[in-house]
Order: structure tokens, then C-alpha cells, then sequence
């Protein structure tokens, strides 16, 4: 985005161009926070902002709404500097660049002050009238409430969720939250809920996950090069298993058909396949062991240009 909005929001905010009070306790803690990490949604933000606001407000319980621009190239970080300006409950943090979501939604947890944390996507996909009901899980005595997808076959997402006090102070020592959350939840002894929902479709636009991010590069420095080469040589060898596995099927039937067994071997066959497409995966494996057991890198996740909350702008 242009940066020259901020010195105008800047210029708006010493005008006098103030919000109404945070919403917070008497004590002047936060109950609920909700951090949101966005990336080119100019088409949604607003909506997003406005039905996640007419849920809050029904709950009887203090709030703050975070909306993280992950290095938008597009207005979706002029409309959050507008937002946060006009709306003290809103907090805007804008990094410097692309970082990847876990990058974003770490920046917002740094600045969450809820007793209580709800991650979700920004693109309404994930629906804030679920909110509810997890804030009522978590009063029940949940640790960690999960939103699981109903149409979902794998159960390892980890964008809609809820994590109260005990599981947040755990969620800041992870480095990696989607690859090892759900260990470090068995292994505190934190109790979980899960919830599933219907994931809704976009509101507007679409993905803006890039091919480099789907095979694992990021700047945040959890996948490298050698990661990404891992899951490759996975890849690799488990398409070089399968197809010497239906070679050897293929072999087997045709000899049924006709009724040759000593003309061809289907196992002798189909063995370099196999044996290859084991090692191949076998490689692979053991490489994203090691890159897990590495120490990890020491540069910061992500850099944070300025933020925007309670009413005002400010260096981080």
C-alpha cells in the first residue's frame, strides 16, 4: 500500500478526530480479543469489520478487534488505518512486508490483550456468529477451543480458534502453531473443545496464497529450502510407490486374463518402482526430521511499520 495515508490519519487524528472509549472492563482489562490477519482483501475488510462489530457489541463482555495487514499491495491497509482511527475497540498492525499468515497472526498475538484470543480468517469464511458459542465453551472451562471444519477430511486446521489464558502463555512459546499446536496442547494438558462448523465460502475475491507459500517457502524462516526439498522427495516417492503398485496390479490382471503366470514376475517388475518410491519418501522423511530437530533461526518472524490503536498512530 501508499504510505502517505499515514501522515494524513496522523494529521486527522491532532484535528480532534477522535472514537468513542474501548471497549474494556472497569478494571480496564480486555475479556475477548480477535486477531485477524489480512492480505489483499480490500474487498472484504469492511464487511468483515462490520459483522464481526455487530457481534461483539451483543456479548456481555469487553473486547478488542486486531486487524493485521500482512504487507497488502492493494487498500485493505487504508481501510483498517480508517477503521482503527474511528473506532477505539480496533487496532491496526501493519508489517513492513509479506510475512505469511503465521507471521501476521503472531504479530497480532503479541499486541492481544484478551484474556481470551480468537484467530480467524479475515475473508468471512470463518463466521464471527460462532463466536458465541466458543466464548461460552471457554467459560465453561475450556482451555482451547477448536473450530473444526465440517467438510474437512484432514483435522489439522488451526485458523479458527479460540485459546484462553492458560493455552495463550503456551501459544507464545510455539514456534510453528500449525505444525506443532496440537502436541504441545496434549503434552500441557490443556483442555480442549471442538466445534464443527460449516466453513462459508469467500465473501469477495479470492485466495492470495502464492504457489511458493503452498510448497512451504515463507520469510519467517520456519520452511527453508531444505524443507520444501523434503516434501518434494516425499512427493516423489510416494507417486513412485503408488505407480509401481498399480504396475504390479496391472501386471497380475492382465496375466489372469491370460492365464500366463510363468511368462512375467508383476513383484520382479514393478520392484525398482517400489523400492525406489520407498527410498525416495524414506528420504524424505528423515530430512523434514531433521530440519524439525534444527535449532531455529534467531531473526525476528516479522517487522512491524506502525501501529494504529486507540484512535492514534505509533511506532511499535
Amino acid at each position: 500500500m501508499s504510505l502517505q495515508c499515514y501522515s494524513a490519519g496522523l494529521s486527522a487524528v491532532k484535528r480532534g478526530g477522535r472514537s468513542p472509549t474501548a471497549e474494556t472492563r472497569p478494571d480496564g482489562r480486555v475479556e475477548v480479543s480477535v486477531v485477524l490477519p489480512m492480505l489483499n482483501e480490500e474487498e472484504v475488510v469492511l464487511r468483515t469489520y462490520r459483522r464481526l462489530k455487530a457481534v461483539v457489541e451483543q456479548l456481555d463482555v469487553s473486547y478488542e478487534l486486531l486487524f493485521v495487514d500482512d504487507g497488502s499491495s492493494d487498500s485493505t491497509a487504508d481501510t483498517i488505518l480508517e477503521i482503527s482511527l474511528n473506532d477505539e475497540s480496533v487496532t491496526g498492525v501493519f508489517l513492513s512486508g509479506h510475512f505469511g499468515k503465521e507471521a501476521a497472526l503472531r504479530a497480532g498475538l503479541k499486541y492481544a490483550a484478551g484474556r481470551a484470543i480468537v484467530t480467524m480468517d479475515g475473508d468471512l469464511q470463518d463466521p464471527p456468529e460462532r463466536i458465541p458459542e466458543m466464548i461460552r465453551a471457554w467459560r465453561a472451562g475450556a482451555d482451547v477451543v477448536r473450530m473444526r471444519r465440517q467438510s474437512s477430511t484432514p483435522d489439522r486446521h488451526l485458523d479458527f480458534m479460540l485459546y484462553g489464558p492458560r493455552a495463550a502463555t503456551v501459544l507464545s512459546l510455539v514456534v510453528n502453531r500449525q505444525r506443532y499446536m496440537k502436541d504441545v496442547i496434549a503434552w500441557a494438558g490443556l483442555r480442549e473443545t471442538v466445534i464443527t462448523y460449516e466453513r462459508r465460502p469467500r465473501a469477495a475475491g479470492r485466495s492470495k496464497w502464492s504457489v511458493a507459500q503452498l510448497l512451504g517457502f515463507s520469510r519467517d524462516g520456519t520452511k527453508t529450502l531444505s524443507n520444501v526439498c523434503a516434501r518434494i522427495l516425499m512427493l516423489m516417492g510416494f507417486l513412485g510407490f503408488f505407480a509401481g503398485l498399480a504396475y504390479a496390479c496391472y501386471i497380475l490382471i492382465a496375466l489372469t486374463i491370460r492365464n500366463d503366470p510363468a511368462s512375467l514376475d508383476p513383484l520382479a517388475s514393478a520392484a525398482p518402482l517400489l523400492l525406489g518410491g520407498g527410498v525416495l519418501y524414506f528420504l524424505g522423511w528423515l530430512g523434514e526430521q531433521m530440519e524439525q530437530i534444527a535449532p531455529p533461526m534467531r531473526h525476528p518472524n516479522f517487522s512491524i511499520r506502525v501501529l494504529a490503536r486507540n484512535g492514534r498512530m505509533s511506532a511499535p
